[in-house]
C-alpha cells in the first residue's frame, strides 16, 4: 500500500465525534493530554497521535456505555501547571487576599 492510509469504512459521524471530541480532549482531559503528549515526546506524527488517542477514548467510553456510568477522574478540574498559575487562581478566588489568622488575637 503505498501513499497516506484513509479510513473509508464505518460510520462516519460517529468517526467525526470521536475525531473531534479527541480533538478537545487532547487539550483539556488529562488521561487523554498525557497520553497524547507521551507519543509525540516518543516522535509520533502528530495524526497517528491523535488517531491513537481516538481508540484509547473509545476503549474507555465503551464500559462507561456498557454499565451506564460517569466520567469519573481522579484530578482536578482546573489544570495547575506553574505556581505563578496556581497563585493567580488562588487571587481569584480570594483565597489568598484573606490575611492569616493569629492565634490568640480575636
Amino acid at each position: 500500500m503505498r501513499g497516506k492510509r484513509r479510513v473509508w469504512r464505518g460510520r462516519s459521524r460517529v468517526r467525526a465525534v470521536l475525531y473531534m471530541g479527541t480533538l478537545a480532549a487532547t487539550g483539556f482531559n488529562t488521561v487523554i493530554r498525557d497520553f497524547y503528549q507521551r507519543l509525540l515526546a516518543a516522535g509520533k506524527p502528530k495524526k497517528l497521535a491523535l488517531v491513537a488517542c481516538v481508540r484509547k477514548l473509545l476503549v474507555i467510553l465503551n464500559p462507561m456505555l456498557k454499565q451506564r456510568s460517569y466520567w469519573r477522574s481522579i484530578t482536578p478540574a482546573i489544570d495547575v501547571t506553574s505556581s505563578w498559575r496556581q497563585t493567580q487562581l488562588l487571587n481569584s478566588y480570594n483565597i489568598l487576599s484573606v490575611p492569616p489568622v493569629k492565634a490568640g488575637v480575636q
